[in-house]
């Protein structure tokens, strides 16, 4: 089977990214390493050989699962953008969306990040001639949590992944103060936690008798990710991505404009004729009578 290299792209344009390739015969590491995305051209070589398979970072894609009655791809694409409109910060034009599979209730996952963080991504790719053949989420890699609440903690982002399967992200420093909050509303609730970190764990987490804690390398996180992907997880470039073209929006925001001044240079234009017509039979009666 062909190998697969993994790109874990770091939240910011100046951070480090982490990289492997693994052996889907041998299940197993090949190479790893980490470089900044001014040095990914050094992976070229190893995409055009592998399966490659970028791994957004958590701050850059939301997620939530719908439901909706659409079931046509088509369908879905006009009418689920708008079904989530006052639960996302950007206008509905300014974001790219992806989808899963529709299941027998009329669920779908979604995913959608902004169309400027996709073609800078892009732009990486092509500056570095790296084959990318797929873009996945990292909440769309793990694994449902099985008996209890999941969290992980990576560089400056935590994703929360519960019992309901739907997995959630937010700002490390600001994680504590949610769970403080959703814990008080919930006062019974005394379920184990188990939380893996990258780097120092916080005093918050370290204080909590309910939390398993355990570390966690940057590679060990490409690793729990890496062996989360299959051929069904939704790509973010499905359909083939294509840059928004800024020149498009002002034409939607003043079409009505247009079609107005069009009709009106239509019906100015059937006057003036209609105008011509008279004042040319005028002027032949006219000449007619001088003769």
């Amino acid at each position: 089977m062909k190998n697969r290299l993994f790109i874990k792209l770091p939240e910011a344009a100046t951070d480090a990214l982490f990289w492997g390739v693994w052996s889907q015969d041998q299940q197993q590491w090949l190479e790893q390493g980490e470089l900044l995305a001014v040095d990914l051209v050094s992976l070229a070589e190893r995409s055009a050989k592998c399966d490659t398979i970028a791994i957004a970072p958590i701050g850059q894609v939301a997620y939530r699962r719908v439901t909706t009655p659409a079931k046509q791809l088509k369908q879905i694409q006009r009418a689920v953008p708008y079904m989530l409109e006052d639960q996302i910060a950007n206008p509905v034009d300014q974001l790219h969306f992806a989808y899963g599979k529709r299941n027998k209730q009329g669920e779908i996952d979604v995913f959608w990040v902004t169309h400027e963080i996709m073609q800078q991504w892009q732009e990486w790719f092509e500056q570095a001639e790296v084959t990318v053949d797929a873009v996945v989420a990292m909440q769309s890699l793990l694994k449902g949590a099985d008996d209890t609440t999941e969290i992980i903690l990576d560089e400056a982002m935590a994703l929360v992944n519960p019992l309901d399967g739907s997995p959630w992200s937010c700002q490390r420093d600001l994680l504590p103060e949610l769970w403080k909050l959703d814990q008080a509303d919930d006062e019974e609730s005394l379920d184990t936690v188990r939380v893996f970190h990258v780097g120092e764990l916080e005093n918050y987490w370290q204080s909590q008798e309910q939390v398993i804690a355990q570390p966690l390398t940057a590679q060990e996180l490409l690793e729990t990710l890496a062996l989360g992907y299959s051929r069904e997880t939704v790509n973010l470039l499905q359909q083939q991505y294509t840059p928004k073209r800024e020149s498009n929006i002002p034409w939607k925001k003043y079409r009505s404009l247009a079609y107005l001044m069009g009709a009106t240079l239509v019906v100015y234009l059937g006057y003036q004729g209609s105008r011509y017509y008279a004042l040319s039979e005028e002027l032949a009666v006219l000449e007619q009578q001088g003769k």
